[in-house]
């Protein structure tokens, strides 16, 4: 592939006259394996991004989930979700909802209907596994356990390993549906016909190193478009290097189907990560002002960090720091559908079949993509 590989940053979307009164009417929901979702979203199955309440938060939201695979076994993955989930149904607000129940409610029984709740989440939520050689029975105890979404979660899908992996799973589970993945080209795809989604993205997320430690990796915008001829039935997911909201709809553009995102909710109360005050010191929210907090910690799935936690060896492709606080996770998803809506209304489009039938995009310099960011001084 001898030519210029470009990125989210090299290319710009071009307004256009639009025939809509307003973005109210534009629709950003995506129908996806006969179910509707309300935003084209996927959420990261890392284990900063991918706890019970940001699962929780999602489901009420109506945007797909996943569930990371960072655990010893499966019912250790299963429990996790499972008494998560009856933790969230105990709470009341988002701060205790992350930050443990109230004295108040923690002896207090669930009632059928949170009950019932819990287990039409769990039945929505992609189970992250990995390889057939390692996961197998982890696979078949969640298969007995009535388990129907996996992901096949690899750092490249192109693999025997990961082809026998998605085969196996719908051998046992016909009806199951299978996200796999990473692939960097089309061809990845094509080699897989046992899967229903797959994550298009190799190098490019915000916690990886995999360009800088093996000289691999594609942009993901580049990615995407080599995808573009695919099958109707061949869905994609945009997964990596989705730095702001504006991304999603490049994505969109670049004829994905659903787009990925673990950064841009990394930072909410909802995720994982230990909080820290604007002087890098580690704090207990519990005992600290909420308002004060200011950085999260986060960590990619292939760092150094997120592998210790199970003991886990092999190749270091990521890292881990701190991101900044952006407060609930319904303001940034509320944000998020704004952003979305007025996307759509830019481009004179009422869903997103129509508007990527409509987009238009061009290439830009470094000097121009810079023009197009703010300069102010931040107060927060």
């Amino acid at each position: 592939m001898n030519k210029i590989l470009s990125g989210f940053d090299d290319i710009t979307l071009i307004p256009q006259h639009p025939s809509l009164q307003g973005r109210n009417e534009c629709d950003i929901s995506i129908n996806i394996l006969n179910e509707k979702y309300d935003f084209p979203l996927v959420i990261s199955p890392m284990c900063t991004i991918t706890t019970p309440e940001m699962i929780y938060g999602c489901y009420k939201n109506n945007i797909m989930i996943t569930l990371h695979r960072y655990f010893n076994n499966a019912k250790e993955q299963y429990d996790y979700l499972y008494n998560g989930l009856e933790n969230v149904m105990l709470c009341d607000n988002e701060f205790k909802l992350i930050y443990g129940i109230d004295k108040e409610n923690k002896n207090k029984n669930l009632t059928k209907e949170q009950i019932d709740e819990i287990n039409h989440i769990i039945s929505k939520t992609y189970f992250a596994v990995g390889g057939i050689k390692k996961y197998k029975e982890w696979i078949d105890w969640l298969i007995k356990n009535n388990i129907k979404r996996y992901c096949v979660d690899m750092a490249h899908g192109d693999i025997d390993e990961c082809i026998n992996t998605c085969k196996y799973i719908k051998e046992q589970c016909p009806e199951a549906k299978i996200m796999s993945g990473n692939y960097a080209l089309y061809e990845g795809v094509i080699n897989n016909p046992y899967a229903d989604l797959y994550r298009i993205g190799i190098s490019c997320g915000s916690c990886c190193t995999t360009a800088r430690n093996t000289g691999f990796g594609m942009p993901t915008f580049e990615s995407l478009l080599d995808c573009r001829n695919r099958k109707e039935n061949e869905l994609i997911i945009a997964d990596g290097g989705i730095k702001v909201n504006g991304d999603i709809v490049k994505s969109m553009a670049a004829y994905a189907d659903l787009v990925m995102c673990g950064y841009l909710f990394a930072g909410t109360l909802s995720a994982g990560g230990m909080g820290y005050t604007d002087n890098f010191i580690k704090v207990d929210i519990n005992k600290y002002n909420i308002d004060e907090i200011y950085y999260k910690s986060y960590c990619g799935m292939a760092s150094k960090k997120a592998k210790s936690k199970i003991k886990m060896n092999g190749s270091i492709e990521g890292e881990s720091g701190l991101v900044k606080c952006t407060g609930n996770l319904q303001d940034v998803i509320n944000n998020i559908k704004e952003n979305l809506k007025s996307a759509l209304a830019y481009c004179g489009a009422r869903n997103w079949h129509e508007f990527q039938s409509k987009v238009k995009y061009a290439y830009i310099t470094s000097n121009a993509c810079n023009e197009g960011k703010a300069r102010l001084i931040h107060e927060s």
